[in-house]
């Protein structure tokens, strides 16, 4: 990559980031009710669950996100890279109500991301101990070989809310997340987490046969416009998911997802600038009565990205490990 083409990274970086806000793996959710199943699972993001009153829970998820993409050919043909996100998110929630269907909570993301100009390289080269905004260079030549950033992301609040106690599998959840990054205007604007995010979704799940549950969601997503990032996005979700438990301890699942983003122009209305359809597997683990760990695998069907300078290469793979621990018995 020569040096005249620097500037053109954030471009890449943009294409990515654009997968970062709309990927459902990181937060996406589906409903369930624990007087109905035995197990607990938390899938895609979020917990289902509406937290028992009194009571406190702490999610910690970890998803990891990798994909290769390349330069368009006005700009420079055959030109592939790597964009690798790791985002950490801890979540705590607490009912407050005695009834025990309405429940606050606090958000707080972590990103590390890390562009690669070779795109052979390893997505775990993400986790190396470099410093935020590192740019690695070729010592004999200006090339860019790599950059990443690690910063604090975004600072949420969160609602979950059972709205019929005689409809325990109808749930709905939603929030707003601030941007809380200390990066540079443009770098948060590259990340896309320079803008205040707010979102809706609502769940439910049936009983399909013994130990065969199946679970829907749909939502959207709000990113409003900032002085960084002069721009309105809606992204809708849906998703469904079939899970089946083989034992009171462990259950594995099936999940398909589809996600949109919708960029409001002047005069011009909604425009499209990315669609995906994945397809994932996973499974949890109930260690005991108040700890659980899950892990999920997604591969896309469909991954569609819009823009000028760079297009999708492949290679896109969504992991995520999941933890859960809930007070009281």
């Amino acid at each position: 990559m020569k040096a005249t083409r620097k500037a053109n990274l954030v471009l890449a970086l943009c294409l990515f980031a654009g997968f970062i806000v709309a990927q459902p793996s990181f937060f996406n959710s589906n409903a369930t009710n624990q007087d109905s199943l035995p197990i607990f699972p938390v899938f895609s993001g979020l917990s289902p669950l509406i937290v028992p009153s009194g009571e406190l829970e702490l999610l910690f998820f970890n998803a990891l996100s990798t994909q290769k993409n390349e330069r368009l050919p006005a700009i420079e043909p055959g030109e592939i890279s790597r964009g690798t996100a790791l985002q950490h998110i801890l979540q705590v929630t607490y009912s407050l109500s005695e009834s025990g269907r309405f429940n606050l909570g606090l958000d707080l993301h972590y990103l590390h991301y890390r562009f690669d100009a070779n795109s052979e390289n390893s997505p775990l080269r993400v986790l190396a101990k470099t410093a935020s905004d590192t740019i690695l260079t070729d010592p004999d030549d200006p090339d860019v070989l790599a950059f990443s950033f690690h910063t604090l992301s975004r600072l949420g609040l969160r609602f979950r809310w059972l709205p019929s106690g005689s409809l325990p599998e109808l749930t709905l959840q939603g929030g707003v997340l601030f941007p809380a990054s200390y990066q540079t205007p443009a770098t948060k604007r590259a990340l896309n987490i320079a803008r205040t995010q707010l979102w809706l979704q609502g769940n439910f799940y049936q009983l399909l046969g013994e130990g065969l549950y199946g679970f829907a969601g749909a939502g959207a997503y709000l990113s409003l416009p900032s002085e960084t990032q002069h721009q309105t996005t809606v992204t809708p979700v849906v998703n469904v998911l079939i899970a089946k438990e083989l034992s009171d301890l462990f259950i594995i699942f099936a999940q398909t997802a589809f996600n949109a983003s919708f960029n409001k122009q002047y005069k011009a209305g909604l425009q499209n600038t990315n669609y995906q359809w994945l397809g994932g597997i996973g499974a949890q683990l109930q260690v005991s009565n108040n700890f659980s760990i899950s892990a999920e695998f997604q591969k896309p069907f469909i991954n569609d990205y819009k823009s000028l300078a760079s297009g999708y290469a492949g290679g896109l793979t969504n992991f995520s490990i999941n933890l859960r621990y809930i007070t009281g018995n």
